[in-house]
């Protein structure tokens, strides 16, 4: 046989059985169907004999709109338009989508049919007119979704209906599955989301089929392995070995049959080396996670973040843990002891019946000593875990402090004057860093509270080297100053006026009160906060954190910042592919408050620019364009 076709479940089971290996293979396979898993791709690829291709295309357009050749060194893409079709990358509104920025793979050409037949309003939705082509032209929107690579190629990115919602975060389970079988020891994987432990959190489930003589996962080598590829939250809670994955009559996978264990779906994945507490202390911390977290079996290596916790369950975290010990545990044990091990040790440490607040706002989180300081300041949020993967990707030497805020409201001024705020952040900042120039950062409303404190710090002597300002938007203050009857003052005030009439309500019925109020989408929008993670908390956690954000979100509408005089980057995301963004406002706006300005432009949003992949260009923005010398 000179030339295969078939779906690529299909190929991989014949290569598996042999047909690369025969006496004389076939010259030709072209796969479709599904996306070409990279194992499959690199022994296709590899075959001096073999030529391979892989093709993409739906059957409403004539079936193959894309073809790709399988070579040595590439990775998995769809390719480039075949024959007629054509091909484009759209937002929501069939607008075309940046390089590197994910979008709907729509397809027009004379091979798009008609619609389907007696179902006028499914084709209403996917058989759209076709605003690249001729009058009467119609593109079909596939509901798939791919990006550009570097060379023009079509990476596929998977079905906009599969994206599930983990901890805020978007997740595509076809990216996870990906990840997953670039490992070694994994052959094949398929990721699902169901609802694990007693508080029924959504989690994510990898189904694995283990290369020969791999009996069961290693837990802990597949997690570092999708670690240094993923955003934290796609890494999979539960790790399941299966025979083989469910695949249905047409040889395509069927998700529908991807379930989860009875003995499995109380709790997270249990690692072979499993480490139960071992001391009185970290049986009691263990006991407050499994209150918080809702699962059992933790072990005392256990991450917190790994299995499932977020930046608003460590603060009710600290909360429990402090009301558990009799004594106040700092929010800041959790930025760099988040294992059971890790904060038993650390509240071993601690005097008993220490009720008072440290009052200390500036923490360090490591890296080298004696380098140059970096400072990360907390966002409207006030803590600092949304600096959790830029920390673990920094690649230039620094010694890193973060400057989070009072959460707890029982220390220093509100946060709703951020001149005050910055002052007191100042003095506290100053005596650590000396005669040291430090590196100043902040993300969203931390970057106007950087830039604020990179001013205070230059009234006490200390001058930053550079200010970097990460998808920071100050305009909104200055509208309102300039128009006090704007739409933006008007809704600012409205938000205010709303955490305040709720925050009791809140303290006495729980987060339902907030999560079902009239204008909760508006508010978790302002406030950058994922309501999912606000259902997991407690009415005191709660009530807490909006009196937090309340002050935040105050002193963020009165501040009128004065200008810094040294250099600034300004470091903005292209978007989620939802259409261009305008940022000429915030580009003038930091423009006239700093001395001189960079503007860099990244891949990804506003939330994913602190995520694996896209956080490398922060890391990059901190290293500056000769390393953090500036030299």
């Amino acid at each position: 046989m000179d030339n295969i076709g078939a779906t690529t479940s299909q190929i991989q089971l014949l290569v598996e059985a042999g047909l690369l290996d025969a006496p004389h293979p076939p010259q030709i396979v072209t796969a479709g169907g599904e996306p070409c898993p990279p194992d499959l791709w690199r022994a296709l690829a590899a075959h001096p004999g073999v030529t391979a291709y892989d093709t993409y295309g739906p059957t409403e357009a004539s079936v193959d709109a894309t073809r790709a050749e399988m070579t040595a060194g590439s990775t998995p893409v769809i390719g480039r338009p075949y024959g007629s079709a054509r091909v484009h990358l759209v937002n929501e509104r069939l607008e075309p989508v940046p390089p590197g920025t994910a979008g709907e793979i729509v397809i027009g050409g004379p091979g798009v049919g008609r619609g389907y037949l007696n179902r006028p309003g499914v084709t209403a939705g996917v058989f759209v007119p076709d605003p690249f082509g001729a009058p009467g032209e119609r593109l079909y929107r596939t509901g798939d979704l791919g990006r550009y690579t570097a060379d023009g190629q079509i990476e596929f990115l998977g079905r906009n209906d599969h994206q599930v919602k983990i901890l805020g975060q978007r997740i595509e389970p076809e990216e996870v599955e990906a990840a997953l079988r670039g490992h070694p020891a994994v052959t094949a994987a398929a990721v699902s989301a169901h609802r694990l432990g007693t508080d029924r959190r959504l989690q994510l489930v990898a189904h694995l089929v283990m290369a020969e003589g791999q009996a069961a996962p290693d837990h802990d080598s597949i997690r570092d392995h999708l670690a240094g590829r993923l955003p934290a939250a796609a890494v999979p809670a539960l790790l399941v070995p299966v025979e083989a994955l469910p695949m249905t009559p047409g040889g395509k996978l069927d998700r529908r049959a991807l379930t989860v264990p009875d003995g499995l779906a109380a709790g997270p994945s249990p690692h072979r080396d499993l480490v139960p507490p071992r001391t009185g202390t970290e049986r009691r911390v263990a006991a407050v996670w499994q209150e918080v977290l809702g699962i059992t079996g933790i072990g005392v290596h256990d991450d917190f973040f790994a299995l499932g916790g977020h930046s608003l369950l460590a603060v009710r975290l600290a909360l429990q843990l402090s009301k558990e010990f009799g004594t106040r545990i700092p929010l800041a044990h959790l930025y760099t002891a988040s294992t059971v091990a890790g904060q038993a040790a650390r509240v071993a440490e601690l005097p008993p019946h220490r009720e008072a607040p440290d009052g200390r706002s500036v923490v360090p989180l490591g890296g080298t000593p004696g380098e140059r300081p970096l400072v990360l300041v907390h966002p409207l949020g006030g803590t600092l875990f949304c600096y959790r993967d830029l920390l673990d990707g920094l690649t230039a030497p620094f010694e890193v402090y973060g400057v989070q805020g009072d959460v707890g409201g029982a220390a220093g001024p509100p946060a709703t004057d951020l001149a005050a705020l910055a002052g007191r952040y100042a003095g506290e900042l100053a005596p650590v860093l000396g005669d040291r120039a430090p590196v100043i950062a902040g993300w969203s409303a931390g970057g106007v509270l950087a830039h604020e404190l990179a001013r205070a710090l230059a009234g006490r002597g200390v001058h930053a080297h550079r200010l970097v300002l990460i998808d920071s938007h100050p305009q909104h203050a200055q509208a309102a100053e300039d128009t006090e009857d704007t739409e933006a003052a008007e809704a600012a005030a409205a938000d205010l006026a709303a955490l305040d009439a709720l925050r009791d309500r809140v303290a006495a019925q729980g987060p339902g009160a907030l999560l079902g109020a009239d204008d909760a989408d508006r508010l978790f929008a302002t406030l950058g906060v994922d309501p999912e993670e606000v259902a997991g908390l407690d009415a005191a956690t709660t009530a807490t954190l909006m009196g937090f954000w309340r002050d935040m979100l105050a002193g963020l509408t009165a501040h009128r910042p004065a200008a810094f005089a040294g250099p600034a980057e300004l470091l903005l995301a292209r978007g989620d592919g939802n259409g261009p963004v305008d940022d000429r406002a915030v580009i003038a706006a930091w423009r006239e408050l700093t001395g001189t300005l960079t503007v860099t432009r990244a891949d990804g949003d506003h939330f994913q620019l602190l995520r694996r992949p896209w956080v490398k260009a922060v890391a990059d923005a901190l290293r500056g364009p000769t390393g953090q010398t500036g030299e």
